[in-house]
């Protein structure tokens, strides 16, 4: 072979390697950092690659818009309607009391959600998450997580975008929730938000809309119920040529990509079924041997036994499962039929083909009676919490003030019940001479707890007169309190903006109070269940409580024929 030959199949050979070792979408070697990463250490090396974009500023996203979100017949793709025909520029901002008034920058990420200075600066005009939609149904959409709506209290033209109760399991408040046509593209967006602000996502967990999608974690900062919604949509709604053009439109706007929209299906290689494979960015493969299982209903807390379905979305394959929290093996249960679950339990469930076998699929169910609201006539059984441990979200409190003997249940407003109170080893009996008890729901934000009265009020200080009353309302996330609770159940309410400040009671102002000095004890009584005798039962409308013939409380949502009895009366159920 002559020099000259080897010297042009030298060149023929590098050109072969050059033009195989290409990214997607003619992203080149832009993921090249990322390659051959998995799971956790492959979405640092994407946010390493990603995080350092062009920011374009607030002002100049509506310059952006033309680039990257134009309809085919030159008017603005409006994320949230279908009915409308902006145009670039002119049909901007502006006020709106009607869909069809003006398009505005959409935040997909609400921006009360994240935190303002550092990378929010950049969060805050990323053309990525902020996009062009109708000013009117953005403001409907508000702040609330995106969602899938059980039943719609506001549609937009057409039923494009709806907002209502949540129906995914997991989550039961207020949800946005966009069309199915981009359901897939907000997933993608979600994804992207996640790992190029890596260092910002432990913080939105404390905001109190925020908390009900993020845990605080910085790996996988969703919460189970809105990461498998996020999954499911991607895979419903996959990439399109739509959204690869506005990918690409986007790099040359701010000189950053999606890395879920030029790999489809890369959120199994960082958080999924692939987690523990090596991400190739020249040679990526979107097959999955074998799915994770799914459960449905999602694990969580019901008032009834739950008829739970496995299922895998690999064809052929089958699934095993255990109910004792041990790690299934193909020598556990073989799933036939739906589980029922009856008591509180975990179920673990894998999904085997061939030699192939998934990750382990895990959901906690907990089983309880359904509860009345707790009401200051006795009937509620609470238990002394002794350990913060105990404390849970979304749970009823009583606190109370306890000194030599005599007991005082907070009222509303701060003052103590001027009746009398019992507390025995598992209820309170209270006699408050129609005076209303301190009936309070504990919800975690953060690392901190937002304490929230009957009436709907949050616990917060007054100015700096540290003085706890009806009049003082507060948002949710800031009215942030620090709880600890010693072994004999004596309980220090801390509030977070004044760190030295806890609540106490001032016997000569009858008033629980936040200031220095020595601390009076305080008791945090949890409930946990309420009374079960017929005798029990109340006349008030929030009794309506279901008992059988042996006084055994039921489920009013899954009672059977037969003969109950309610607010002391005979009750038939046919």
């Amino acid at each position: 072979m002559t020099m000259k030959r080897f010297y042009a199949m030298c060149c023929v050979l590098a050109t072969m390697t050059i033009a195989w070792a290409q990214g997607p979408n003619n992203s080149g070697t832009y993921y090249k950092n990322a390659d051959g990463k998995s799971g956790q250490t492959l979405k640092t090396a994407l946010f390493n690659i990603i995080k350092n974009h062009k920011k374009i500023g607030y002002d100049n996203l509506y310059e952006a818009y033309k680039k990257t979100d134009t309809r085919p017949d030159g008017y603005v793709r409006d994320w949230y309607s279908n009915a409308t025909n902006y145009r670039h520029g002119t049909d901007k901002g502006g006020t709106y009391s009607a869909e069809g008034d003006c398009y505005n920058r959409e935040h997909s990420l609400p921006q009360s959600w994240f935190e303002s200075g550092g990378n929010a600066d950049y969060l805050k005009c990323d053309v990525v998450h902020v996009i062009p939609t109708d000013g009117y149904v953005n403001n409907r959409r508000s702040n609330y997580p995106l969602g899938e709506v059980r039943s719609a209290t506001y549609s937009s033209k057409n039923g494009y975008s709806k907002l209502g109760m949540s129906k995914v399991n997991g989550y039961s408040g207020t949800v946005f929730e966009p069309n199915d046509e981009i359901k897939g593209d907000m997933a993608r967006i979600y994804f992207y938000v996640v790992t190029c602000y890596e260092g910002n996502v432990t913080k939105w967990s404390e905001n109190a809309t925020a908390s009900a999608v993020f845990n605080g974690q910085t790996y996988q900062p969703f919460k189970d119920w809105y990461y498998n919604m996020l999954l499911e949509w991607s895979r419903m709604d996959p990439v399109d040529e739509v959204e690869i053009a506005r990918n690409n439109a986007v790099y040359g706007v701010q000189n950053n990509r999606n890395p879920f929209v030029d790999y489809p299906g890369l959120e199994d290689y960082v958080w999924g079924d692939k987690k523990n494979e090596p991400f190739s960015y020249d040679n990526y493969n979107t097959t999955v041997a074998v799915r994770t299982p799914t459960f449905s209903p999602d694990g969580g807390t019901y008032t009834s036994p739950q008829s739970v379905t496995i299922s895998c979305a690999t064809a052929g394959a089958a699934i095993y499962y255990t109910t004792d929290g041990s790690t299934p093996t193909v020598s556990s249960t073989k799933y036939t039929a739906p589980v029922t679950v009856s008591e509180s339990l975990t179920l673990k469930a894998i999904a085997v083909k061939d030699d192939d076998k998934s990750n382990v699929a895990t959901a906690s169910y907990t089983i309880k009676d359904e509860g009345d609201d707790p009401t200051p006539t006795g009937d509620g059984i609470f238990k002394k919490v002794t350990s913060t441990s105990d404390l849970e979200s979304g749970k009823r409190y009583l606190i109370v003030y306890e000194d030599d003997e005599a007991k005082a249940l907070m009222r509303l407003d701060g003052k103590a019940g001027s009746g009398s109170v019992t507390v025995n080893s598992s209820s309170i009996d209270m006699n408050q001479s129609g005076n209303q008890a301190m009936v309070l729901t504990l919800q975690k934000v953060g690392n901190y707890w937002t304490i929230k009265g009957s009436d709907g009020n949050f616990m917060a200080l007054t100015s700096n007169s540290n003085t706890l009353n009806s009049s003082t309302t507060a948002a949710e996330n800031t009215a942030k309190w620090t709880i600890s609770v010693s072994s004999d159940g004596t309980a220090s309410i801390t509030n977070v903006e004044y760190s030295n400040r806890q609540l106490q009671y001032n016997a000569s102002s009858d008033m629980f109070r936040c200031y220095t000095g020595s601390q009076k004890d305080v008791a945090i009584y949890k409930e946990s269940s309420t009374a079960t005798g017929i005798t029990a039962t109340k006349t008030g409308k929030k009794s309506n409580v279901l008992y059988d013939l042996q006084g055994r409380r039921q489920s009013k949502n899954a009672a059977k024929r037969g003969v109950y009895i309610v607010n002391g009366q005979k009750f038939i159920v046919k």
